[in-house]
């Protein structure tokens, strides 16, 4: 819900770049046809924080802390510092790559002391390259644990030695609990760069393109073509216009 309501505010911000936006997470009750509570006071306060910055620039979408917490894995939050304010958040923009940048004050934050964590991770990819076989990692931490910054570095250092490895980053919901392979479904959206709202041809285009990269070419066309559907019932792009 998160990630819906901050792609929302972007696509607002599109269509009115000089209207207030911001996005709170939090409780609320409807009291005689109003709608109260905490987020809405915070989302209140946010939307009425000055702006100092070129008149004709598009608008800060600001966040409160649970969304920029919650949305820095998949989005561009930056941090900014107010001397009025103290510190604030800012929705930047949707990272399509999933692996998005924390900002403070303009500048990544070093990633410290996780050393071992990384090179225990580095070993089980590169024992997975090496043998040919799937495996798998859980890592688990409290929210603000570091789990999608060591998720980034792990990635970022994987690619530095292997360039043409393929990184899909799937993302469960809330509304597909239980769905088999939802979150592959998802993993496989991100890699294909899907939004969701491109007609279905561009969606099959971008499926066909995914295909490609991961060594579609040398598959034969009938072992193509079942690729193409078993992809599509994954990600949920129909084999042919309805």
């Amino acid at each position: 819900q998160a990630a819906r309501a901050a792609r929302a505010a972007l696509a607002l911000r599109e269509l009115a770049p000089r209207q207030p936006l911001a996005l709170a997470l939090g409780r609320a009750t409807v009291e005689r046809l109003a709608i109260v509570g905490p987020a809405i006071d915070e989302t209140t306060r946010l939307v009425s924080l000055p702006v100092t910055q070129d008149p004709t620039a598009p608008l800060p979408i600001h966040l409160d802390g649970n969304a920029a917490e919650l949305l820095a894995g998949r989005f561009d939050v930056e941090h900014r510092r107010d001397a009025l304010e103290g510190e604030t958040h800012v929705l930047v923009a949707e990272s399509t790559s999933g692996e998005a940048r924390r900002l403070l004050l303009g500048r990544e934050v070093p990633f410290l002391g996780r050393d071992r964590e990384l090179g225990n991770l580095e070993a089980l990819i590169e024992d997975c390259i090496e043998d040919e076989r799937a495996t798998a990692a859980l890592v688990v931490a409290a929210p603000g644990g570091g789990k999608s910054r060591l998720r980034r570095e792990l990635v970022t250092r994987i690619h530095a030695r292997t360039a043409s490895l393929l990184t899909f980053i799937g993302e469960p919901d809330a509304l597909r609990a239980g769905a088999p392979y939802g979150v592959l479904g998802s993993a496989i959206r991100s890699g294909a760069e899907i939004a969701g709202t491109e007609p279905p041809a561009v969606l099959r285009r971008k499926l066909a393109e995914l295909l490609d990269r991961a060594g579609g070419p040398h598959l034969g066309l009938a072992a193509r073509e079942r690729m193409m559907v078993f992809l599509g019932e994954l990600a949920g792009v129909a084999a042919e216009d309805p």
